[in-house]
């Protein structure tokens, strides 16, 4: 796995054998450790990529933890970065207004997309690797398709207010989804027409969504401490809420992170409890009736992300200072790790073997 972290490291961990190496980056200007803002693995496993906040994203080799490249030409910090597809090029979204295509093998930029009026958060590529989707800051109010080899702007999806966090395609590419504040939506990607616009009727904004497998519904998580699905042809809410039962009293408890798991059976939420931040728990819950497993916990700090293995067999954790792997049917900790500074967020490879 690898681990990115504000004080201008990331790191790779074996999930067999606890080792680990350290991806650490200097600003060349300043000297300085940028923050890193986004890390992500290549399609093959063999790359990371990192975007930081000294306005670089560096690709680094999982082998050896050397860097191999850079790539420089936004005007502020990168805010998410991805690989293509095919593994040739990187994706990338930056405070300066922009995202960009870029290649790899000579770390110039290809193409950049442009015309938004605020910071351009988040980026998703569509599966016919034909198109991308950005969301943006609220003043732009929209989420935006481009075309990814001609870099035009084909469709502008309008939203009534707040700024687009996350943009995420179906697995089938049939529908776009976007969190603004307080609703979420759901476009048609084929017709561009709006399918839902969703107000879960949550206490506070949204803080992160996932797809189902089968694209019908979304796991849409709040900070006021609770989840909820939603279709996302109809954008029926459902009439159960995934809410973690206080272990305090007057405990005030907020929602960070949700997951679906890839075979269906399971949603799980991540929760910051303000009073009592040593008794944090992340809460397995099945979708289909609202019925709550089990609960992985105490944990210190709040719990940043959560993503399950490609088999649905583990759970990986983000938790202060520490990254938590276990086991979805038991619930056992199968492995954990520590460092000095606290950990953003932990994504797995995708051969399953490594986290960063």
């Amino acid at each position: 796995m690898c681990i990115r972290d504000s004080d201008g490291t990331a790191r790779i961990w074996d999930v067999i054998t606890g080792e680990s190496r350290t991806l650490q980056v200097h600003d060349e200007t300043s000297g300085r450790k940028p923050g890193v803002n986004s890390a992500t693995f290549s399609p093959d496993g063999r790359w990371i990529l990192t975007g930081q906040a000294d306005k670089t994203a560096r690709l680094w080799s999982v082998e050896s933890g050397s860097e191999e490249k850079a790539f420089r030409g936004h005007d502020a910090m990168f805010n998410q970065v991805l690989f293509t597809a095919d593994g040739q090029n990187i994706i990338s979204t930056s405070h300066d207004r922009t995202a960009r295509l870029w290649s790899i093998e000579s770390g110039t930029t290809i193409r950049e997309y442009k015309g938004e009026v605020d910071e351009v958060r988040s980026v998703d590529i569509h599966p016919d690797k034909k198109r991308l989707a950005t969301g943006s800051g609220f003043r732009n109010r929209s989420v935006s398709v481009w075309s990814l080899d001609g870099g035009g702007m084909t469709s502008r999806l309008r939203v009534d207010a707040g700024s687009i966090v996350s943009v995420r395609y179906s697995e089938n590419g049939s529908r776009l989804a976007a969190n603004g504040r307080p609703d979420v939506y759901v476009w048609d990607t084929a017709s561009r027409e709006l399918r839902s616009k969703a107000n879960p009727r949550f206490g506070h904004k949204i803080t992160d969504l996932d797809y189902a497998p089968d694209g019908r519904s979304l796991i849409v998580g709040s900070f006021d401490g609770s989840a909820r699905v939603v279709g996302s042809d109809d954008g029926e809410v459902a009439r159960w809420r995934f809410e973690t039962p206080p272990t305090q009293e007057n405990q005030t408890s907020h929602l960070i992170s949700v997951a679906w798991s890839p075979d269906g059976q399971y949603v799980v939420t991540g929760q910051l409890v303000e009073a009592y931040r040593e008794v944090n728990y992340a809460t397995l819950w099945r979708p289909a009736t609202g019925e709550m497993v089990r609960q992985f916990g105490p944990l210190s700090g709040a719990i940043d992300s959560a993503e399950f293995s490609a088999d649905s067999k583990l759970l990986l954790l983000t938790s202060a200072n520490t990254v938590w792997v276990f086991d979805v049917a038991s619930g056992e900790l199968r492995s954990q790790w520590q460092q000095d500074r606290p950990v953003v967020t932990s994504i797995w490879s995708d051969g399953g073997k490594n986290i960063v």
